[in-house]
């Protein structure tokens, strides 16, 4: 993700990066999703379990970019940490859905409103979710110090349970 800077209350400054708007590219025949040969799909995969993590359900196709090379950059996190429960990809407080470019949400991989607290089976191996517990250990005490201890808790408690449901034998944590 870019590098972000706020110098003020009122000023936010970002790192410019490379690559093409995810709803910019060629579509899938018949849908509005892009085309899931242009973008590396294990950073997709990242992408929606860091969202879910952050609570971030604003990641449309116009909040990520996509390098020539299919890397993907995750911009615009203004709604991370943004709800108070959990609930499903692109549903505001109020029930009704957001995010105006539609298309691929990629948290909802690890959402399943069917399933008891529901949270979906995902494809993540149960050692990298670890790596990524240790990595989050790593992060606490920056939390505490800004205040936002209930962020952490919250990303813990959402972290077990995308451990609870994973399958996955593919790792992808480098």
């Amino acid at each position: 993700a870019p590098a972000i800077v706020r110098p003020t209350a009122n000023q936010v400054f970002m790192e410019h990066m490379p690559g093409t708007l995810a709803m910019s590219l060629p579509r899938s025949p018949g849908s509005v999703n892009p085309n899931p040969a242009a973008y590396d799909q294990d950073q997709i995969v990242l992408l929606g379990l860091a969202d879910q993590l952050i609570d971030n359900y604003d990641r449309n196709p116009g909040n990520w970019l996509v390098t020539d090379t299919g890397n993907i950059h995750p911009i615009d996190h203004g709604m991370a940490f943004g709800y108070p429960d959990f609930r499903a990809p692109g549903e505001a407080m109020d029930g009704k859905s957001y995010g105006g470019s539609g298309g691929i949400q990629p948290s909802s991989g690890f959402y399943d409103k069917s399933r008891p607290g529901g949270f979906a089976a995902n494809d993540m191996s149960p050692e990298d979710l670890g790596v990524l517990r240790s990595r989050l250990a790593a992060v606490e005490p920056d939390f505490t110090r800004l205040g936002r201890g209930d962020w952490y808790a919250k990303m813990l408690t959402r972290l077990d349970k995308i451990e609870q449901n994973a399958t996955g034998t593919t790792r992808r944590l480098r």
